[in-house]
């Protein structure tokens, strides 16, 4: 899953995502400075949604320049 894909869920609101996803803001802005989602937190917020978000590892880390 990519980051904009939760943004584009939760009506583009930080805070939403955090609160959805019962993560720490700090969580949420160290992912968007990244450029990813760690696959265990992919992996975690797939099963806390009951699948509507997919883990993928291909999104879950550095895009190769």
């Amino acid at each position: 899953m990519k980051i904009e894909e939760l943004y584009n869920h939760y009506d583009k609101n930080a805070f939403t995502i955090q609160t959805r996803l019962g993560i720490e803001i700090n969580v949420l802005n160290q992912w968007l400075h990244k450029g990813y989602i760690p696959i265990s937190a992919q992996m975690r917020i797939e099963e806390d949604t009951n699948g509507f978000f997919k883990a993928n590892a291909q999104d879950s880390r550095p895009k190769e320049t």
